[in-house]
């Protein structure tokens, strides 16, 4: 997948956390509309999402769907390079699955650095490199508000959490 130079906005290439992959069918008159691919930027060879803003975004750029040009592999599509219809692309991109969600349960006292790995984690999952993060002033920080703790039994308690601990209330 390409996009012309003077649509691309290379200021946007964080990813943002709610994407999907772009896996949809080449829009080839000769090739096979059942088959899904997996569409990869042609120029940074990173997997496209389409995300944040309805855009694409890869490692190295952003843009929007009505300027995306596709090329498969398939021996029937040749060499070309060719366009969605934007309607058809857009339902497409509409309809694509969400990432799997993941519940972490992150246990430890007090100070051994939870808050930090969390952190670090969402920032490594935005930014492509260390660098690309300390460039854009790592914009992910957990600042928690309230925290809630369950028991066996189906009964939570929240508890209010800020520069001091002000215990649990019922």
């Amino acid at each position: 997948m390409r996009c012309p130079d003077h649509v691309i906005d290379r200021s946007a290439a964080g990813k943002s956390l709610d994407r999907r992959q772009v896996k949809i069918p080449c829009p080839h008159p000769c090739c096979d509309t059942t088959l899904l691919c997996t569409w990869i930027c042609a120029t940074c060879l990173s997997v496209v999402e389409y995300g944040h803003g309805d855009r694409r975004h890869c490692d190295c750029s952003a843009s929007s769907p009505e300027d995306w040009e596709f090329q498969c592999r398939s021996r029937a599509h040749g060499s070309s390079w060719v366009l969605y219809e934007c309607e058809t692309l857009l339902r497409l991109l509409k309809d694509l699955e969400p990432w799997k969600e993941v519940n972490i349960l992150i246990l430890g006292e007090t100070g051994v650095g939870k808050s930090t790995w969390i952190n670090a984690f969402v920032n490594y999952l935005t930014y492509e490199t260390l660098d690309t993060a300390l460039e854009a002033a790592l914009k992910s920080e957990l600042n928690g508000s309230s925290l809630v703790l369950s028991q066996h039994r189906p009964r939570t308690r929240p508890t209010a959490m800020g520069g001091l601990c002000k215990g649990i209330s019922r």
